[in-house]
């Protein structure tokens, strides 16, 4: 994302942290929630954060393009396979 301006820069670094009642099994360590559920669900959040520090510093509002996680996810294990 470029906003064309040489005097603005912007580094995001977000930890999500997610609580689970029941046990971590290898099943689930290797299943899609990591790749695709967490990111999906963390995302929105960012995204949102930098939208809004943005529009609040009287810069132009940078809205980070949606990302669809399962296509993001698909391509990467095809870049593996």
């Amino acid at each position: 994302m470029n906003l064309n301006d040489p005097e603005f820069e912007m580094n995001l670094s977000a930890s999500f942290v997610f609580k689970c009642d029941l046990e971590i099994t290898k099943e689930f360590k290797v299943s899609d929630f990591q790749r695709v559920n967490a990111p999906a669900i963390a995302f929105p959040f960012s995204r949102a954060y930098i939208s809004n520090l943005t529009l609040q510093s009287g810069l132009r509002p940078l809205m980070l393009p949606s990302i669809n996680f399962v296509e993001l996810s698909k391509k990467n294990n095809s870049k593996i396979a």
